[in-house]
């Protein structure tokens, strides 16, 4: 538990584990504690870490905006900050072609054959799923235009952290993002103000290619046809 944050723990005591898609074994105790209560709770089960808790490996939750309802509440959280299960064991895709691609429901189902499968509501779909022998409908999150070729490959193998374009999401609950172009944005360059480019648009990614070449040994490409072809 050392890489969750507080905010995480005292969501689980004070209303039970379904709150972060864990397993309602742990029931709510928001009826009987207060506020106080959870954070000397909490503060007690800190001490008895091994290895001792540091407070800065907790960093806190990241909200982000736009994050549609998937059918199966998958934490990030849980997944990649404390587990520190690796982006490319359920992203296979990503360092060998253009897309990142999804888990099937077969490697989902290679840890919950035993992860939770008794008690854990939203395991229990994984399981529906796996059983009728259909794909999970997860919703997209992120998508690049139709006419620019974004290779995840290349990327990858420039050891480019999947943070850089996707926000820390090893901090999400739930994943949505605020990116692509906007007419705001564009109405104030017409009047010729200069904003920052928003994220996953060319301006944007043209910087990050720039702010790469600085660096020894990197030929991030700056040419049309790299991504318009």
């Amino acid at each position: 538990m050392n890489p969750l944050p507080d905010e995480f723990l005292a969501n689980v005591i004070l209303n039970g584990g379904t709150a972060e898609g864990l397993a309602p074994t742990m029931p709510a105790f928001a009826a009987y504690l207060g506020d106080g209560q959870v954070r000397r709770v909490i503060r007690y089960i800190r001490t008895l870490a091994d290895p001792p808790f540091v407070a800065a490996a907790a960093k806190p939750i990241v909200t982000p905006p736009n994050a549609p309802r998937q059918p199966i509440f998958f934490s990030h959280v849980v997944h990649a900050g404390s587990f520190h299960i690796a982006c490319q064991y359920c992203h296979t895709e990503a360092r060998r072609s253009e897309y990142a691609g999804l888990p099937s429901v077969e490697r989902c189902m290679g840890c919950h054959k035993i992860i939770g499968a008794t008690d854990n509501p939203e395991i229990r779909k994984v399981h529906d799923y796996w059983a009728r022998q259909e794909p999970i409908p997860w919703i997209r999150i992120f998508k690049m235009p139709e006419f620019t070729y974004f290779p995840h490959k290349a990327h990858v193998r420039a050891r480019v952290e999947c943070q850089t374009c996707h926000g820390p999401i090893e901090r999400m609950r739930v994943v949505g993002a605020d990116v692509g172009p906007q007419l705001a944005s564009d109405i104030l360059h017409l009047v010729g103000l200069r904003p920052d480019p928003r994220p996953l648009t060319m301006g944007w990614c043209l910087d990050c290619h720039r702010r790469e070449n600085t660096k020894p040994d990197r030929n991030a490409p700056l040419d049309c046809v790299a991504c318009h072809h």
